[in-house]
């Protein structure tokens, strides 16, 4: 007899950890990318000069966007971040990542580009939800935040 797709996990989750950015936060990134810029007309390099300018309006609205809250949700056969329904299928393996600064579930897509989708877990039982992924997934051996992730966290963006 086949097992019914139950919905094992279901929390609601912001689409990404939001930090505070600072006066600071801003100065200093400004700052960086105004020396870049500088630098950039000073070797006649008039494109890398609007290349930073651009960069910069970019990563002031994407430090300013606020995440939405989408629902999570675990079954027998996928996940579901709001709209979205991803089969298991489609990972190659997860991670749950717990440390001081996020807790959160990993999972790397099987496709060509690898993409990791990255689910906050705020405060679900992460060894349970371990146990069901297991089942379908393999655990990739390092439970370490990823680079961009470790990045992203240390400058919070």
């Amino acid at each position: 007899m086949a097992e019914t797709n139950t919905i094992h996990f279901s929390w609601e989750a912001p689409e990404f950890k939001q930090y505070d950015k600072s006066f600071g936060w801003y100065s200093a990134l400004y700052f960086i990318l105004l020396i870049l810029t500088a630098y950039q007309i000073i070797v006649s390099d008039y494109f890398g000069a609007a290349t930073m300018v651009i960069l910069a309006v970019l990563i002031t609205l994407f430090a300013k966007r606020k995440p939405e809250v989408v629902t999570v949700e675990l079954d027998n056969e996928g996940v579901t971040l709001g709209k979205l329904y991803i089969p298991y299928k489609h990972f190659k393996h997860f991670w749950i990542v717990n440390t001081k600064d996020h807790k959160t579930l990993n999972l790397e897509a099987s496709t060509y580009l690898r993409q990791t989708i990255i689910i906050e877990l705020l405060d679900q039982d992460g060894a349970a939800i371990r146990n069901l992924l297991l089942k379908h997934l393999a655990e990739a051996e390092n439970s370490l935040p990823s680079f961009s992730q470790r990045i992203a966290h240390r400058f919070h963006f």
